[in-house]
């Protein structure tokens, strides 16, 4: 839920975002959506996941605090977007989101089969996605239907 909430809006609505704050055309908004969220995410699953395997090795608790740092920079680097003015400040916030992203995502079924048993894993892998698709799309109905009172601009 923690990291569904932001992504799937962000994912869906940002290209919008991009059109009407900074007056790109939606073919570069969904350009800049796939080079400065999605690519950098992969990148950050990699990296995610061997700063995890390494800190798994001397601690156990290693892949969540992986996963909680990811949550703690993704926070305020999607929050920042709303108050930037320069296309510079939100290519280097949207990475940093994006890299923060892809590390929480990866360690997310290591986890699980650290404190779940082998059986159970399916099961939770699955209401784990439940539970993300639900309030991602929840999020994004949400935007949706405050898109209409607020708009989406920027918070100066």
């Amino acid at each position: 839920v923690a990291i569904s909430v932001p992504s799937w809006p962000s994912g869906t609505w940002l290209p919008t975002y991009l059109y009407e704050r900074f007056g790109m055309s939606l073919t570069k908004s969904g350009l800049t959506m796939a080079l400065f969220i999605y690519t950098p995410a992969l990148a950050g699953s990699v990296l995610g996941g061997l700063w995890a395997d390494h800190w798994a090795k001397r601690n156990l608790r290693g892949r969540m605090s992986v996963q909680i740092l990811g949550l703690v920079l993704m926070a305020p680097t999607l929050l920042a977007v709303g108050f930037i003015s320069s296309g510079k400040t939100l290519v280097d916030n949207l990475f940093l989101f994006s890299i923060a992203r892809g590390s929480l995502e990866v360690n997310s079924m290591p986890v699980f089969s650290t404190v779940i048993a082998p059986s159970k894993w399916s099961t939770a892998y699955g209401l784990y996605n439940l539970a993300g698709t639900l309030s991602g799309s929840l999020g994004v109905l949400f935007v949706g239907v405050m898109k209409r009172t607020w708009g989406i601009v920027s918070f100066r």
